[in-house]
């Protein structure tokens, strides 16, 4: 019952301290400068027209508004610095902010009675750090408890003490409530907040695993087919607008078919992938996009570069490449068509693709005839 009236668990978890270190620092920083202006001016008052006051004890209340103006500054001055890594000393500062504002207006205000019957300033302090600052409910109520005692333990007996000690008591007793409900409703909204930002995020996790599943192959991790479209626009446009050479590869792994019937589709499957890790390192290397076209079929894109030199260490990648059946090597080729061009007004994309495509078909038809010779 306690606990459930009082305090929780998570009231200590970093997170939600740095949440309401952040609440507080905000109203603290408006606050404080407000309470400075004020005091200065009381105290700057007291000089120019004491008469105002009708006081015996002006001397006591000038050493009250110095006190709080002093502490108001130096309150400006540290929420406005505050800093996470410092998440539990603020959270002291402030509550020892707390205890102090109500110390203050219990003191003034024994001081207000005695002159003039009201305690209107201990009142209101109470019910502005109710509202502004947000303390655990546990800590509030202490906080309440040793401040109403002390407030009480002052009083003189003039008549009156019961009725100020009664009526104070519960408005003292309703700001806790105020203070107990603003707490709890924070934290609700707190975890409310956390909640629907973990689910956003949550969401936007699994709209980028689908992105990612609708453009790359499921097997080689490489671009497919259906993303090559974008890409390819958005890469010819700058060639286009740079004025550079815009390169397009077609790779076909030579024999794939026969490949496959030969070793089994696990090795054949392992083949592409190894392919396909050469490819991306490739376009990785050399700024480009590397596709998986279909089948045994690879796109790589690239703008401003020396097709020659990419085209080469591609087939050198490939003969060093580690594909093994039955503990034995496997040797594997690829055939490659090339376009290296700088684009022109009237082409469209697709050309420089259907060109490369028919080198690469040139290239396959070349080495089928020496094969057959």
């Amino acid at each position: 019952m306690f606990n459930k009236l009082f305090v929780k668990d998570a009231y200590y978890n970093h997170e939600f301290l740095h949440h309401i270190n952040k609440i507080n620092m905000r109203r603290g920083y408006f606050y404080a400068r407000i309470i400075f202006v004020i005091e200065l001016m009381m105290l700057i008052l007291s000089f120019i027209s004491p008469n105002f006051f009708r006081v015996e004890s002006l001397e006591i209340y000038r050493y009250h508004y110095l006190s709080i103006l002093i502490y108001s500054g130096i309150m400006a001055i540290i929420t406005k610095l505050y800093k996470e890594k410092y998440i539990r000393l603020y959270h002291y500062v402030m509550n020892i902010t707390v205890f102090f504002g109500l110390f203050w207006g219990a003191s003034i205000s024994v001081l207000d009675l005695e002159a003039s019957g009201t305690m209107s300033v201990y009142l209101t302090f109470v019910f502005m750090l109710s509202m502004v600052i947000l303390t655990r409910p546990d800590v509030s109520l202490a906080q309440y408890i040793i401040i109403q005692l002390i407030f009480i333990l002052s009083l003189k007996d003039n008549g009156r003490t019961v009725e100020v000690v009664m009526n104070s008591t519960i408005f003292i007793f309703f700001a806790w409530t105020v203070v107990r409900q603003q707490f709890n409703f924070t934290y609700n909204q707190f975890l409310k907040d956390k909640l629907i930002k973990e689910k956003n995020q949550e969401l936007a996790e699994r709209n980028e695993d689908l992105v990612r599943l609708s453009t790359t192959d499921h097997l080689t991790g490489m671009y497919n087919r259906y993303s090559m479209d974008n890409l390819l626009n958005t890469l010819w446009v700058e060639s286009y607008s740079n004025q550079q050479n815009f390169v397009v590869f077609m790779i076909d792994i030579d024999y794939f078919k026969k490949f496959n019937d030969s070793y089994g589709h696990v090795i054949g499957d392992a083949c592409i992938v190894a392919v396909s890790d050469i490819l991306k390192s490739v376009s990785k290397k050399y700024n480009g996009y590397g596709f998986r076209y279909g089948g045994d079929e690879f796109c790589l894109l690239f703008t401003n570069q020396d097709a020659a030199l990419i085209e080469a260490e591609i087939h050198q990648r490939t003969d060093d490449m580690p594909l093994y059946y039955q503990n034995e090597k496997v040797s594997v080729s690829l055939s490659i068509g090339l376009v290296s061009d700088i684009p022109v007004k009237h082409h469209q994309p697709w050309h420089v693709v259907d060109l490369a495509d028919q080198k690469l078909y040139e290239v396959k038809s070349k080495r089928k005839r020496r094969k057959d010779d």
